[in-house]
């Protein structure tokens, strides 16, 4: 891809500009909206050789920037953005999640929360990477007959975090403003705290599942944004959280204000927990994360908050959750040797960054059990 453009500003103006930003010099017309797409893809051809966090450019959205029905009177009209290769897609588009067993696969239609991207007037101009069906928080794939290794603009020797991690990283160096994400067990706080980003994981009910899914089918996977900024972030909840008509299982009703406005009233005396525990987990907390997670208490603290330190082991019957949260996560991967069935692929294949990347062995047995059960049977392919 050669993209013979006349920049809209130079790349450290570039690299400055969150979306809310973008948005507003495009308002008032102090660069036209196709420019900036096309500076959006001339930073992937520029920077994604180092990171490898661009799967492709949609080529026939840079011949036209509407191709994908963005809504030009939505608050972030024409800037650009990138869909990660998991979660919920758009209708033309490919969405491999990372593996062979759907490589190539074309969304038939577009999810609610993509619907509420263009809503917002977003442009998708590019698919991230995301490790196979989003099971590392390392994003590494290898469905493409070569591995590729996403790295961190802030240290190319260094991970972005995932299942996130081509957004994490595309949108940290600068390539575009926002990315699109999905949290499971932390695809986006992990990429947010490995690249230096803002990642919230909204309740559950709040953001629109995907067409084929429910909040009872997929009971902790939430899509969101990865962004640069607070005000990106509030902005885009102010349209991630239009629920259409019968699509949620759980009611939250409308948020009482928009989460953009909310960012510039002050919000009073708030009640913060703070927690430094293991929440379950066999190792203690990294000596530098609980540094920095004490000192934004205090910081906290001082600007008039009120903080409390919290004893992670009232907060809930741990071992119960890990074991239901393990289940449910595991029982959701059930379907993939049937489906490898269908193709000439060996569950095995998808074993090896599937149940191998788990972070247990009774994890990892717990998975394998899945996956090698059909060649045991005599049912491999």
């Amino acid at each position: 891809m050669t993209i013979p453009i006349r920049l809209a500003m130079s790349w450290e103006e570039w690299i400055k500009q969150d979306a809310i930003a973008l948005a507003e010099l495009i308002r008032t017309k102090q660069v036209n909206p196709r420019e900036i797409v096309a500076q959006g893809a001339a930073a992937v051809e520029r920077l994604n050789p180092q990171l490898g966090a661009v799967l492709e450019v949609y080529e026939n959205t840079l011949e036209d920037i509407h191709v994908d029905g963005p809504d030009k009177n939505g608050r972030l009209y024409g800037v650009p953005m990138l869909l990660k290769d998991l979660g919920s897609s758009l209708k033309g588009r490919k969405q491999e999640a990372g593996s062979k067993l759907y490589r190539n696969r074309v969304a038939t239609s577009t999810d609610p929360v993509v619907e509420n991207h263009l809503c917002a007037g977003l442009i998708p101009i590019a698919r991230s990477t995301t490790p196979e069906f989003g099971n590392s928080f390392d994003t590494t794939t290898d469905y493409l007959g070569k591995v590729v290794v996403t790295r961190n603009p802030w240290n190319l020797d260094r991970t972005p975090g995932g299942s996130s991690g081509g957004s994490a990283a595309a949108v940290a160096a600068g390539i575009v403003p926002i990315g699109t994400s999905s949290d499971g067990g932390g695809s986006t706080r992990i990429p947010a705290s490995f690249s230096g980003l803002v990642g919230l994981k909204a309740s559950r009910g709040r953001v629109p599942q995907p067409l084929a899914q429910n909040e009872y089918m997929s009971r902790h996977t939430i899509d969101g944004v990865l962004t640069r900024s607070v005000r990106d972030t509030a902005a885009m909840y102010d349209y991630l959280t239009r629920i259409p008509d019968g699509g949620a299982f759980i009611p939250m009703g409308a948020p009482v204000a928009s989460y953009l406005s909310l960012t510039s009233r002050d919000p009073g005396t708030l009640r913060i927990g703070l927690s430094n525990g293991r929440w379950g987990r066999s190792t203690e907390t990294i000596t530098e994360v609980s540094e920095r997670v004490q000192t934004v208490g205090a910081l906290l603290d001082k600007v008039g908050h009120s903080v409390e330190e919290i004893d992670d082991t009232s907060i809930c019957d741990w071992d119960g959750m890990w074991d239901g949260y393990v289940t449910t996560w595991i029982s959701s991967k059930a379907q993939l040797p049937h489906e490898a069935e269908k193709q000439p692929i060996n569950p095995r294949s998808l074993c090896r960054s599937t149940a191998v990347q788990a972070r247990s062995l009774p994890l990892r047995i717990r998975l394998e059990t899945i996956f090698f059960s059909f060649e045991q049977s005599g049912d491999s392919i």
